[in-house]
């Protein structure tokens, strides 16, 4: 079967991989690996680059690579799951499977070290953390004065949490939001609390209940928190752009990723 079999031009397609192998060879990616499919039948597929260019690693088709913010997707589908079982409303606010989250304060001025704060006009619901209209925030964005308070917590940063959502949530529960839930939107830790959402409503852990209700009915035989021991050899190392082209940040050998992690990040934690 050919592309155009399935209503594609082949030339056409042949510019994604050029494009893919134009970043390698221009030293901006380590690799470029690209699929098209349609009806269940895989139309086009171009794999090159390196999995670790300091080896020279090739890259492969089958190589597993970290997808961090493509997790919340696949969490946001645990809770859809969740709303078409009848076992939440989006309307319910996030207290009622969250208690640590009841009677949030919001920002209102003075400093990280010494907030001013107010009562939230409302608490954040379901459809809030979907959506990232919450007043959550992340550590990371280096935005705002509650962003700092998100880092002293050690919330919505780029480190390796030694504690689980139920301990994100009472770490969250202590700190103000950036506004009112509804009345803006902001990138935040929302998909980190609707994993622990479905924790608390399924009673399983996330890494479970996404196995069990997402991975396995789709064959996502590769999609985890962590890379398990045969599938090491696999796994890519990452590389952020530095002088001169890249650096690598994370060994495909010696990443933390090989081990099962006590965070389950439901907004960044999957490979």
């Amino acid at each position: 079967m050919t592309p155009e079999d399935l209503g594609f031009d082949s030339s056409r397609l042949e510019l994604i991989g050029q494009a893919g192998r134009r970043y390698v060879d221009d030293g901006k990616m380590p690799c470029s690996v690209v699929q098209v499919a349609r009806r269940g039948e895989v139309v086009y597929r171009d794999v090159y680059g390196y999995a670790d260019v300091a080896t020279n690693r090739p890259i492969a088709a089958d190589s597993i690579f970290r997808i961090y913010s493509m997790t919340k997707p696949i969490t946001s589908i645990a809770v859809m799951q969740l709303y078409e079982n009848g076992k939440i409303l989006l309307e319910n606010p996030v207290s009622r499977f969250i208690p640590e989250l009841a009677d949030l304060q919001v920002w209102d001025g003075g400093s990280p070290d010494d907030p001013i704060t107010r009562p939230a006009a409302r608490q954040p619901t379901v459809r809030d953390v979907l959506t990232h209209t919450s007043g959550f925030t992340y550590g990371f964005m280096q935005q705002h004065p509650v962003d700092a308070m998100y880092r002293a917590q050690g919330l919505g940063t780029f480190g390796l949490p030694d504690y689980d959502l139920a301990g994100a949530s009472a770490r969250l529960g202590a700190l103000p939001l950036l506004c009112d839930p509804g009345t803006a939107w902001n990138y935040s830790v929302s998909t980190d609390v609707c994993g622990h959402i479905v924790e608390r409503v399924s009673g399983q852990p996330l890494d479970v209940y996404l196995r069990e209700n997402i991975f396995a009915p789709l064959r996502m035989d590769d999609t985890a928190f962590s890379v398990d021991e045969p599938s090491r050899d696999r796994f890519v190392s990452l590389y952020t752009p530095a002088a001169g082209g890249m650096q690598r940040i994370d060994s495909f050998d010696t990443s933390h990723y090989h081990q099962h992690p006590t965070f389950l990040g439901g907004g960044g934690g999957l490979v």
